[in-house]
């Protein structure tokens, strides 16, 4: 009796993102593992192709978006084709950018330092600079942390008087956006 061949793949599977996780980026690389060779394709819920790759022959894969993806839960669908079957995977976490904002100092208000302590919230892992409008000074620079919230001092002592500042992030994927506060230093005793 002649043995018959094997017939079944190795499944696909996907390692990241990883379940129920919250991603700071629309365009997140999707990876795991698979039949080596095999094609697979990355679909949206609605079927629409997010991006396609070839496992390698170590049985691994990765493909990254070429368009941003929508903010919010989202589920995708591997779909491998291998020499002898087809396997499936699917995956649900969220898309999930902060928006900038400065909660200190209190807009309209009055401080009594020339060098004040900005604080907010934004995306987390984002690049944040705060300069101030009059003269285009760069008054600090710092990360958004994981939980989403960021303090940045002042290393530049501002003039008594009215001042506006843009805060500036660039979240991990590179999209810039800004928020603005105007306040005013009273330093004299």
């Amino acid at each position: 009796m002649v043995q018959s061949p094997e017939t079944t793949s190795i499944p696909v599977t996907i390692s990241t993102p990883a379940a129920g996780s919250t991603v700071n980026t629309d365009r997140p690389t999707f990876a795991g593992s698979g039949e080596p060779s095999a094609h697979l394709v990355v679909s949206a819920q609605n079927g629409l192709g997010i991006c396609a790759t070839l496992v390698s022959a170590a049985g691994s894969w990765s493909c990254t978006p070429s368009f941003a993806l929508p903010h919010g839960p989202f589920t995708v669908t591997v779909h491998q084709q291998a020499q002898y079957d087809a396997t499936t995977a699917e995956r649900s976490f969220n898309i999930l950018f902060g928006p900038l904002t400065i909660s200190s100092p209190v807009a309209g208000s009055t401080i009594d330092t020339g060098h004040p302590i900005f604080v907010g919230g934004g995306t987390p892992s984002a690049d944040l600079r705060i300069y101030d409008l009059w003269d285009g000074d760069v008054l600090c620079t710092t990360t958004v942390g994981v939980s989403g919230a960021w303090s940045c001092p002042s290393t530049v002592e501002l003039s008594n008087g009215e001042h506006t500042v843009l805060a500036l992030q660039v979240d991990p994927g590179g999209h810039p956006t800004t928020s603005e506060l105007t306040f005013i230093v009273d330093s004299t005793d």
